[in-house]
């Protein structure tokens, strides 16, 4: 799911175990890229053998102070949000690469499967949602956020286009934040309130994201319902 804008710049992917990362940066930095994202495969790797609870845990876990840098922000952010590491692991190799690549060369954007760290100079929209399909059987209007470079690095969590999610349901949601790790991490648990609090799920999804400090807003959909969180501008 590419930044829609008026510039077009070159990209590459690369994968990293069972991630795919599409990358909108020059060329040159695709050996970069790469060994960036297999260094996060390995630390993560590593610390998830030795502390089994920070690969599994659905809850939020403590990590020593001698655990990688790396890890301890994945713990930090996602307890921020009150879910598990796990939930974040895959924001936080998006958002890895992409500063890896980014550095103080200015735009990028990082994208794998719903999650997305994007830097950027200029506005720009993002497709979040496909849209409902309507009565007709034709396909409905995309709903898109857009992203403001005033707001710095941005992370990206959406439902649409991830292969896996935390929980099965019918219900979708879209998260911008101060980072991607906290995106995915706040994408997920506003996902399981949806799925677990039944008809007050919808509710309690949106009275969550807008708790949680560091996200800048939010995208909540279920059946014919639509509820936003936070200062999102929504573009068609």
């Amino acid at each position: 799911m590419p930044l829609r804008s008026r510039k077009r710049g070159s990209h590459f992917e690369i994968q990293v175990q069972d991630v795919v990362l599409r990358i909108h940066a020059a060329e040159e930095m695709y050996e970069e890229a790469r060994a960036a994202g297999l260094a996060f495969a390995e630390q993560v790797q590593s610390y998830g053998i030795r502390d089994p609870a920070f690969r599994t845990s659905r809850r939020p876990v403590e990590v020593p102070g001698d655990a990688p840098a790396l890890v301890r922000r994945i713990a930090e952010l996602a307890g921020r949000a009150g879910v598990g590491p796990m939930f974040a692991v895959q924001g936080a190799l998006t958002e890895h690469v992409g500063r890896a690549v980014g550095g103080e060369r200015g735009e990028v954007v990082v994208s794998s499967g719903g999650s997305t760290y994007v830097v950027t100079g200029r506005r720009s929209r993002l497709v979040v949602h496909p849209g409902r399909a309507m009565a007709d059987g034709t396909a409905g209007t995309p709903i898109a956020v857009v992203v403001k470079p005033e707001l710095g690095p941005q992370g990206i969590f959406t439902t649409y286009g991830r292969p896996r999610l935390p929980v099965e349901t019918d219900g979708a949601v879209a998260v911008v934040a101060e980072s991607c790790i906290l995106a995915d991490a706040a994408g997920a648990g506003a996902l399981m309130l949806l799925d677990a609090k039944g008809a007050a799920g919808f509710r309690a999804a949106l009275e969550y994201l807008r708790r949680i400090p560091g996200v800048h807003g939010g995208i909540v959909l279920r059946g014919s319902g639509i509820g936003f969180a936070g200062a999102l501008e929504i573009a068609a």
